[in-house]
């Protein structure tokens, strides 16, 4: 009896303290904003992916450390401790697997740089992508119980299923990977309903980003269906989407392959009245890329699309530049032929004009980029006047560099030499802001006198050609013409003031005695003074004492010659000649 009470208290105590025990809160693990953050912070934000696999491979070292699950112990190897999903307590377990798949991810995106050189390395981007699918996995399996929240494991999941598309798309598996990104982009939509406000936005972002990859499948799904027309505008629409990284390679590899086989016989390039043939199809296929996105640039309508199209527009004018100076230097090298001068002169006009489609467009991309900085978008901060002054010297070395082109000079006569007052005027005007805000005054006054004289030449310059385009510039003009009258007035204020305030000046007063002796006073003369009767200095001045014997040293007695005197002595005689005459002196 006594021992069934002992059993009925002890049953007892334990419900009451499992009453009392505090319920445990389920782990939280916001894996999506953990990873943007990482990546943003440790070099992702300029695909630096040797940088951010060195953090991971930092971060997974102190985990281990705090959590006592390291893999090697005095100089061994040693197995570490694999988890389960009731021994998930805290978030640092669950970081183990997914710090561990970000690694094996950016190793993977690091190795794809030159996997297209060489083939072994291409073995080990697989591996290393299957490697961070597995800890993907083990990550999902951890988070599936009930000791995480429902978030934790919806993010996991997604998570999973983006780097097993990752992966398909590696291996060409088109099917699988538009499966997966599909499940993580339902995901991310999802989610982007039950978070905050804040956070609405982000998981909206992120999502979008899946699309491209969904429309890159899909598009490699019905590569067979469609005609050379519609595949090649489809893939030009992926590629002016905001794309970027691994995916951006994939979809200029493909455009390249399409206008290669789209590419048949020998075209030419009209140039300043006269017909080009390019022969090479490597030329051929860098001017298609040049007019191409010039073509592409006036389709886009929003100012950043704008100039990320002009971005890479500029790469391929610069490699089409390149591809012809190779072209150039293989035919210099060439044995003599009838035709080899007519190639070369060929050739140089196909470099002249690829050079103005390069500066034409380098000079429009950065009057887009002054236009941001002058009218920014919402949230946006406005450009400082070295900002302006910076892009108004690129934009007057185009001008230079356009005239140095044969032929273009006096095609465009007059409108280089509005676009040269113009880009002047601006460059003066902000460079006298730059002045007068550092303090400045009087340079700043002298810089805004000059931009007056600009803003007038460049009247003049308009008034001589007759085309719409000036109205525009001349009502820039009168405004920049009014900006520096305003600049000008707060300068000469400015000035005016600064002087005032910092003189130490007494009160005026009227010369008394000499003025050479009172120069630190302010002197104010009246209508009455007469000039006769102020004395600057005394005149006639007093004298003053000097020495009666100066002192001075003779540098000159080495370098004297001296007369011949020695005739004028009489020669001593020898002792006989002395007796003689001492007898008959005597």
């Amino acid at each position: 009896m006594a021992a069934e009470t002992q059993n009925v208290e002890s049953k007892v105590a334990e419900d009451v303290k499992l009453d009392e025990a505090p319920l445990s809160t389920p782990v939280s693990l916001e894996l999506l904003s953990l990873v943007s953050e990482w990546r943003a912070q440790h070099g992702l934000k300029h695909e630096d992916y040797i940088r951010y696999r060195r953090y991971c491979s930092r971060k997974l070292m102190r985990i281990r450390r705090t959590l006592h699950c390291q893999c090697a112990h005095k100089g061994k190897y040693k197995a570490p401790h694999a988890l389960t999903p009731d021994d998930v307590t805290e978030e640092k377990q669950l970081f183990v697997c997914l710090v561990s798949a970000e690694r094996c991810w950016s190793y993977a995106m690091e190795l794809k740089v030159t996997a297209a050189q060489e083939s072994r390395h291409k073995h080990r981007l697989m591996r290393k992508l299957s490697k961070a699918v597995k800890h993907s996995e083990e990550l999902y399996t951890l988070t599936d119980s009930s000791k995480t929240d429902a978030r934790s494991k919806l993010e996991t999941s997604a998570y999973r299923d983006w780097l097993i598309g990752t992966l398909s798309l590696e291996k060409l598996e088109w099917s699988q990977a538009m499966h997966s990104f599909s499940a993580c982009k339902a995901v991310y939509e999802q989610l982007s309903a039950v978070v905050s406000p804040g956070q609405q936005n982000f998981y909206k972002d992120i999502a979008s980003q899946l699309d491209l990859n969904l429309r890159y499948c899909q598009y490699n799904l019905q590569l067979g269906t469609e005609s050379g027309g519609e595949t090649e505008s489809a893939l030009k629409e992926l590629r002016s989407s905001d794309l970027s990284g691994p995916l951006a390679d994939k979809i200029e590899e493909v455009l390249r392959q399409t206008r290669e086989k789209a590419d048949t016989g020998i075209s030419e390039v009209k140039w300043l009245g006269k017909s080009v043939s390019i022969r090479s199809g490597r030329v051929h296929d860098a001017i298609r890329r040049v007019e191409e996105g010039g073509a592409e640039v006036e389709q886009v309508t929003g100012r950043e699309a704008k100039l990320k199209l002009f971005s890479r527009l500029l790469l391929d004018c610069q490699e089409a530049v390149q591809s012809l100076k190779d072209e150039i230097g293989i035919e210099k090298q060439a044995k003599q032929f009838p035709e080899k001068e007519h190639r070369l002169e060929q050739l140089g006009r196909l470099l002249d004009y690829i050079n103005y489609c390069k500066l034409s467009h380098s000079t429009t991309r950065t009057l887009l980029v002054l236009e941001q900085l002058i009218k920014p978008d919402k949230g946006e901060e406005g450009g400082r006047p070295e900002e302006f002054v910076r892009l108004y010297d690129i934009l007057l070395q185009n001008n230079v560099d356009l005239v140095a082109i044969p032929g273009v000079g006096e095609m465009m006569e007059r409108e280089i030499a509005v676009r040269r007052a113009e880009f002047q005027t601006h460059r003066c005007f902000y460079l006298a802001e730059v002045y007068l805000t550092a303090g400045r005054l009087n340079e700043g006054l002298a810089l805004l006198e000059k931009a007056a004289r600009h803003v007038a030449e460049l009247d003049k310059v308009c008034g001589e050609w007759k085309d719409p385009r000036v109205a525009s510039v001349i009502e820039e003009s009168e405004t920049l013409n009014g900006d520096i009258r305003s600049k000008r007035c707060a300068a000469l204020a400015s000035l005016c003031l600064g002087s005032s305030a910092g003189d130490t000046l007494t009160t005026p007063c009227k010369p008394k005695g000499l003025i050479a002796d009172c120069l630190e006073d302010y002197l104010v003369l009246e209508t009455t003074d007469k000039l006769e009767d102020l004395k600057i200095v005394p005149f006639p001045p007093d004298y003053k004492p000097a020495p009666c014997k100066p002192y001075f040293f003779d540098l000159a007695l080495s370098h004297v010659t001296f007369p011949e005197l020695e005739s004028h002595y009489s020669k001593k005689g020898g002792v006989l000649s002395s007796l003689f005459k001492g007898l008959w002196s005597s």
